[in-house]
């Protein structure tokens, strides 16, 4: 008659003779949808303009650029500089390295910790700037909620 293949057999309808039709006119046919899980790689993880909005979205004090958001990640030394020995150095809480497209992303973490140090900071831009260009280092165990 038709052409098995796994669990559905395929018939040429015009091939079927009437009491053939008529068998397969009574037949239900259930299709149930399965998912198949596939593992993903950086699911969850931000890029830098996706940490920009996050945090500018949930306070409305001071504001986070992109600029600022390279400032923060220097002087809370999350990850290592562009071009370092070893790009895997992170504290991964917040950053990770992406080997495969040889950038880093971010944490949901690190959004919430920056969202929090933004809105509690005394600290302005411009002097997060001078610190950064004086090589200092604020430790995110100080600025935590």
């Amino acid at each position: 008659m038709g052409r098995f293949i796994g669990a559905y057999e395929f018939v040429r309808w015009d091939s079927l003779n009437e009491e053939d039709k008529k068998v397969y006119e009574q037949l239900n046919v259930i299709i149930k949808d399965k998912t198949v899980k596939v593992e993903g790689v950086n699911v969850r993880r931000l890029k830098p303009s996706d940490v920009v909005k996050a945090v500018n979205e949930r306070q409305n004090t001071l504001f986070l650029t992109q600029n600022l958001h390279v400032v923060l990640y220097k002087l809370f030394d999350i990850r290592p500089p562009n071009g370092a020995e070893d790009p895997f150095e992170t504290q991964a809480e917040y950053c990770l390295y992406d080997e495969t497209h040889n950038d880093y992303v971010y944490q949901d973490a690190w959004v919430d910790f920056l969202a929090h140090f933004m809105t509690a900071t005394e600290f302005s831009p411009k002097e997060l700037r001078k610190m950064v260009k004086n090589n200092e280092k604020l430790k995110i165990s100080e600025h935590c909620m």
